[in-house]
C-alpha cells in the first residue's frame, strides 16, 4: 500500500503538468502538434481532465477578481480567500504547496492593477488637499499656526473661512495641535461625526469603520453622526484630557486612559506601534498601512492567532520575520508588491 507522501507527490506532479499545459495552450507559440499532444494527455486518465479543469478554473477566477480589485482594492483579501475556497474545499491531503503557489500567482496578477503614487510621501492634490502614502508621516502647518501630523496612508482636506476652520478626514490617522481662536472653531469631520475644538491637541484614528478620538490636551466636543439607536444625534459629548471615545454608532463609549495608553496611542508619531494581544488579522490590517507590499492572510485560521510586540513602522520586513519565527506561520514574499501568510505545515 502506498504511503500518503507518495500519493501527494503524484498529485503535485499532475498539477504541475496541468499548469504547464495551461500555459502552453494559452501561449501564442502553441502549435497544432502541441494541441494534439495535449488532447492525448487529457485522454490518458480521467484524473488528468479533473486536475486540468481545477487549474483552469483558478485561472478563470483571476480574470474575474482582477475586475473586482480594480474597483475595490480593499476587497482583495476576502476575494482571494474565496478563490482559495473555490478549489472545492479540498481535504487536508490535497491542500498542498502547489495549489498554494497557484493561488499566489493569482495574487500577483491581481496586484498588478495597483496604481502607485510614486516616491513622495506627501502628495498635494490641491492647495487644501493632502495625502500621505506608505512611506512616512508628515507635518503640515496651517495658516493660523495650527499643526496636523499625518500618519501614513492618510487623506485630509483643509477648508478655512472667516468663521470656521474645517478639516475633513477622509481616511487614516492624524494628530491635531490647534491654535486658539475663539471666533473660529476648529472642526474635524469624520465618517462617524464631528470633532470640535478651540485650542487643544487630540488624535483621530479612522482606519476602520470605528473612529477613535483621544484628547491629549484641553477639551473637545464630539457630535456623533448617529446615536446608538441609529438616529441622527444632536447631542454633544465633551472629552477632556486623557479620555477617548470610540464612535461606532453602537455605543459611542467614552473611556479614561492612563499615561501608558496615551503614550501608545500617539507612538506612531515616533514610528512605533504597540500590538498588545491582538489577532493576527488585526495586526496585518495595521501593517498594510505602512508598506506598499500587500500583506495577505491566505489561510483563514491564521487570522485568529494572537500576536503582539513593539513594531517599528520603518521595519515591516523585520517584524514579519519575527512573527514567522515566533508563530506557527509561513511568510512568502512573492514580489515587492505581494506578501502571503500561510499556516505552517505540520
Amino acid at each position: 500500500m502506498r504511503n500518503q507522501e507518495g500519493v501527494s507527490m503524484d498529485l503535485e506532479n499532475l498539477q504541475k503538468q496541468a499548469s504547464d499545459w495551461l500555459v502552453l495552450m494559452e501561449s501564442s507559440d502553441c502549435k497544432n502538434s502541441d494541441r494534439k499532444n495535449f488532447q492525448k494527455w487529457l485522454a490518458e486518465k480521467p484524473r488528468h481532465r479533473e486536475i486540468y479543469d481545477e487549474i483552469s478554473s483558478i485561472s478563470h477566477n483571476v480574470d474575474i477578481l482582477s475586475g473586482v480589485y480594480k474597483a475595490v482594492p480593499e476587497a482583495l483579501p476576502d476575494e482571494l480567500n474565496q478563490l482559495i475556497q473555490s478549489r472545492g474545499n479540498p481535504d487536508k491531503n490535497t491542500k498542498i504547496p502547489f495549489l498554494k503557489k497557484i493561488t499566489a500567482i493569482a495574487a500577483v496578477l491581481l496586484v498588478s492593477f495597483i496604481a502607485f503614487t510614486g516616491g513622495n510621501s506627501l502628495m498635494r492634490l490641491g492647495d487644501n488637499h493632502f495625502v500621505t502614502d506608505y512611506d512616512g508621516t508628515r507635518l503640515i502647518t496651517l495658516a493660523d499656526g495650527s499643526e496636523i501630523q499625518l500618519n501614513t496612508d492618510t487623506d485630509i482636506v483643509v477648508t478655512y473661512t472667516d468663521t470656521q476652520r474645517h478639516i475633513t478626514l477622509n481616511k487614516g490617522e492624524a494628530y491635531f495641535t490647534v491654535a486658539k481662536d475663539n471666533n473660529r472653531p476648529f472642526v474635524v469631520a469624520t465618517q462617524q461625526g464631528n470633532v470640535r475644538a478651540v485650542g487643544t491637541a487630540f488624535n483621530i484614528n479612522q482606519r476602520t469603520a470605528i473612529v477613535d478620538v483621544t484628547v491629549l490636551e484641553g477639551i473637545v466636543e464630539i457630535q456623533p453622526q448617529k446615536s446608538p439607536s441609529g438616529q441622527a444625534d444632536l447631542t454633544q459629548n465633551k472629552l477632556i484630557f486623557g479620555q477617548r471615545i470610540r464612535l461606532d454608532s453602537v455605543s459611542n463609549a467614552i473611556q479614561a486612559m492612563d499615561e501608558e495608553s496615551l503614550r501608545k496611542t500617539t507612538a506612531w508619531k515616533n514610528d512605533t506601534l504597540y500590538f498588545d494581544g491582538m489577532k493576527l488579522s488585526e495586526i496585518v490590517a495595521e501593517l498594510n498601512h505602512y508598506t506598499s507590499s500587500k500583506i495577505i492572510i491566505v489561510d483563514a485560521s491564521v487570522g485568529n492567532i494572537e500576536g503582539g510586540g513593539i513594531f517599528n513602522t520603518k521595519q515591516v520586513d523585520g517584524y514579519l520575520n519575527a512573527m514567522e519565527t515566533a508563530l506557527p506561520i509561513t511568510i512568502v514574499q512573492l514580489t515587492p508588491l505581494v506578501t502571503l501568510i500561510f499556516e505552517k505545515d505540520q
